[in-house]
């Protein structure tokens, strides 16, 4: 089974641009050695301000092609009955909060009679990958380990990391600086009678370079450009290089000049007082505004999450839920 955990794209596509034609080309190249192979495929959505419901193009083109493909763009039970495998599907949010997505686990649990599944294939965060100093809302390790029988794969965090049997896999590919280590995907081979498992890390050797260049402020300038061009002198061409270093050395080094110099590379200058060169992985988890996808799909969740928040009278709620399904029911597409 090949199992893409959300964020197959990065951003919204517009289909007159020319990367939508090959995001569309990559889709049936994959869907057709799937089925030429007999492979599974596994698609969750992911991030809504990542993915804008465009992995549903697996679906369309598959229409075509025809592999065995399962797509979860909500939480539920999958059932693969080929691989006798039952699969926890939970998408980024799905609902407002991890507790209402782990209510929604629970009821999908007890929809399919099950109290265990084998796999669970997520895309967020879990409370292992939140730096300790963050107050940010996640999802249990310990929760979803205990409905789990074999691996969780989650999706999301760009930096591969295993904590127990959990595997975030990371990112295929470099898309921004602080993202040095290897990127690439896992392949896992479980015994299913055991449990026992193997990992095997398959490394992306084509990810594009992007190079951090600490200038240190005891070095002279001919000992600076010197350390500049050692380290750049052996990386390939599009690679992103950003000098880190205090505004006067970077003027000092004269940063247009590499520009100049050295166009096959993309440039940026970073001064020391910059907080995104020290905060490590607290600047990861920078709160941002996101947008929400709102959809027919999920419109009664949103809101009624929010309501939720508001500490309001169950009785309402239920009147207010039953309002929104209705409304929804009878609004055209």
């Amino acid at each position: 089974m090949f199992i893409l955990a959300g964020d197959v794209t990065e951003r919204l596509i517009q289909m007159n641009e020319t990367v939508g034609h090959q995001v569309i080309d990559w889709i049936k190249r994959f869907l057709r050695q799937c089925k030429k192979h007999n492979v599974v495929a596994f698609v969750l959505l992911g991030t809504p301000s990542h993915d804008w419901d465009q992995t549903a193009w697996f679906v369309t083109e598959n229409q075509e092609i025809g592999c065995e493909l399962y797509y979860a763009d909500k939480v539920s039970v999958v059932r693969i009955e080929s691989l006798k495998l039952d699969i926890l599907a939970v998408p980024d949010e799905a609902y407002p909060t991890p507790e209402l997505i782990w209510e929604e686990v629970t009821r999908v649990l007890i929809n399919a009679q099950l109290t265990t599944v084998h796999f669970c294939i997520m895309h967020g965060f879990f409370d292992f990958q939140i730096p300790p100093t963050l107050n940010l809302k996640s999802h249990s390790s310990e929760k979803y380990l205990n409905i789990t029988r074999y691996l969780i794969f989650i999706g999301h965090d760009h930096i591969t990391k295993v904590h127990e049997r959990i595997i975030v896999h990371g990112s295929l590919a470099r898309l921004r600086h602080g993202e040095e280590g290897p990127k690439g995907f896992y392949m896992a081979m479980v015994d299913r009678e055991t449990g026992e498992y193997r990992l095997q890390f398959v490394e992306n050797h084509w990810a594009k370079l992007f190079i951090q260049i600490r200038l240190d402020d005891t070095l002279t300038n001919e000992q600076l450009i010197q350390q500049i061009k050692t380290t750049i002198q052996s990386l390939p061409n599009d690679s992103w290089i950003q000098l880190i270093a205090s505004r006067d050395m970077l003027h000092q080094v004269g940063m247009s000049e590499w520009r100049k110099q050295h166009p096959e590379f993309n440039w940026s200058f970073s001064p020391t007082n910059d907080k995104r060169n020290g905060a490590g992985e607290e600047y990861a988890f920078k709160i941002t505004n996101k947008s929400i996808s709102v959809k027919r799909s999920n419109v009664v969740e949103q809101v009624l999450g929010r309501l939720q928040e508001k500490d309001i009278h169950p009785e309402v709620m239920n009147a207010c839920k039953q309002y929104l399904e209705e409304y929804v029911e009878n609004v055209r597409d």
